[in-house]
C-alpha cells in the first residue's frame, strides 16, 4: 500500500513540475516577442535588401560601400521567412531571401508601397 501511495505522489510532483516549466515557457516567450515586429510582404511590394557579407560578397568587399540597395519588387512569398525577389542578375545570387534582410520601401514623396503596416508580434 505504501508503494502505491509513494508512486501517486511522485507523479503528482512530476505534474506539477511540468505545469510550472509550462508556464514559465509561456511568459519568457511573451516577453521575448513583446517588442518584436513582424513586417510581411505581398507580391508587388517594394523592398530594400541588407547586403550581407555571406550573401552578397561582391557587394560587400570593404566597409565603406553601400549595405543595402533597393528598390526591389517581391516576386513571390516562400512562406513568412523567405521572398522571392526581382535582383538583377548582375548580383550572381539566388533570388530567395530571408525576410530578416528585407525592409519595407518608402519612396521620398511619402507616398507608401504597397506593403503591410508594422504588426506588433503577441
Amino acid at each position: 500500500m505504501e508503494a502505491s501511495k509513494r508512486a501517486a505522489y511522485i507523479k503528482k510532483v512530476h505534474e506539477k513540475t511540468k505545469e510550472a516549466i509550462e508556464l514559465n515557457a509561456g511568459r519568457k516567450a511573451a516577453s521575448m516577442n513583446k517588442h518584436r515586429k513582424k513586417v510581411l510582404f505581398e507580391p508587388g511590394d517594394l523592398v530594400w535588401i541588407h547586403f550581407r557579407k555571406d550573401h552578397f560578397p561582391q557587394q560587400r568587399k570593404s566597409k565603406l560601400l553601400p549595405r543595402g540597395h533597393g528598390p526591389f519588387r517581391v516576386l513571390e512569398k516562400i512562406n513568412d521567412n523567405a521572398y522571392n525577389i526581382d535582383l538583377p542578375t548582375s548580383y550572381g545570387v539566388s533570388n530567395s531571401i530571408n525576410f530578416a534582410d528585407l525592409s519595407p520601401f518608402t519612396s521620398e514623396d511619402n507616398s507608401e508601397s504597397r506593403t503591410t503596416p508594422f504588426q506588433g508580434g503577441g
